[in-house]
C-alpha cells in the first residue's frame, strides 16, 4: 500500500482559468505554497469552474509541510496556467 500525506483545504476553481472541464477526483495539479515550495498532489473532490469547496489533497511527500501550517494560502496550476487557489484548513498527516 502507498502511504500518502493528507491535508484538508478550501479551494476555489478560478472562473478565469483556461481549464474548461471540471476538477474531478484524482486531479493532479502542481501546488505552489510560495517560497519556492512546489509539489504535485491529488485532489479528492469535484468542482465546477467558479466553485469553492473543502477537499482532501494527497501528497507523496511531507516535505512542504515542515515549514507551512494551517491557514497557509496556495495556488495550483497546470503549468503555466493558474487553475485555482486555496487555503490549508487542517494537516492530517500520513495515511497508512
Amino acid at each position: 500500500m502507498i502511504e500518502l500525506f493528507i491535508i484538508k483545504a478550501k479551494i476555489t476553481f478560478s472562473a478565469n482559468s483556461l481549464r474548461t472541464w471540471p476538477i474531478d477526483n484524482g486531479y493532479k495539479p502542481l501546488f505552489d505554497f510560495g517560497n519556492d515550495i512546489k509539489t504535485s498532489g491529488i485532489i479528492k473532490g469535484k468542482l465546477e469552474k467558479g466553485e469553492t469547496s473543502e477537499v482532501e489533497i494527497y501528497f507523496y511527500t511531507d516535505e512542504p509541510f515542515k515549514t507551512i501550517s494551517n491557514g497557509t494560502k496556495f495556488r495550483f496550476y497546470e503549468w503555466p496556467n493558474l487553475i485555482g487557489t486555496g487555503e490549508i484548513n487542517e494537516i492530517i498527516g500520513w495515511s497508512y
